[in-house]
């Protein structure tokens, strides 16, 4: 591919809402935005990330997370659920693979080392990683997702990032 194929690449970020940071949090207290990146080319429809999920009353109390739709903000970006061809997890802290369950049977790439950490007690949202319909598809390093994009592992905040 040349420049001509990366005029043809759509990146769009894609607010999907936030959380209060508490004070034990690194970062915290205060807001952090939540956000995922929409890739498109001509044959990929990837979604990088997908924020964070329902129904685990842990993270409703300690993060007070106020949700975006992922269906109404993928819908205000020009695509629906049904065109991702693709999910990456940058990593599975639960402000990141919280939706993953909405893309049963959809391939999603992540890194091998940050799966095996979100297995393991106290990391996420058990239900938000494993889910009817997963396929992950664990990566040792980096890979090329398409012509226009390669995954590059960066651990540093998490194992696997």
């Amino acid at each position: 591919g040349g420049a001509s194929d990366l005029a043809k690449v759509r990146i769009e970020q894609l607010r999907l809402g936030q959380i209060t940071l508490p004070e034990f949090h690194p970062a915290g207290p205060g807001i952090d935005s939540i956000y995922a990146f929409l890739i498109q080319d001509p044959t990929n429809c990837i979604l990088v990330d997908t924020g964070i999920g329902t129904g685990s009353d842990v993270i409703d109390r300690i993060y007070r997370p106020e949700r975006l739709d992922l269906a109404v903000v993928l819908k205000e970006a020009g695509v629906s659920i049904g065109d991702v061809t693709a999910i990456v997890n940058s990593h599975l802290h639960f402000d990141h693979c919280g939706n993953n369950s909405l893309f049963p049977g959809v391939p999603i790439f992540v890194q091998e080392a940050e799966l095996e950490a979100a297995r393991k007690a106290h990391y996420t949202v058990p239900e938000w990683v494993d889910f009817a319909g997963v396929d992950f598809r664990p990566l040792r390093g980096g890979h090329a997702l398409s012509a226009n994009l390669e995954l590059i592992p960066t651990p540093c905040h998490t194992p696997g990032h």
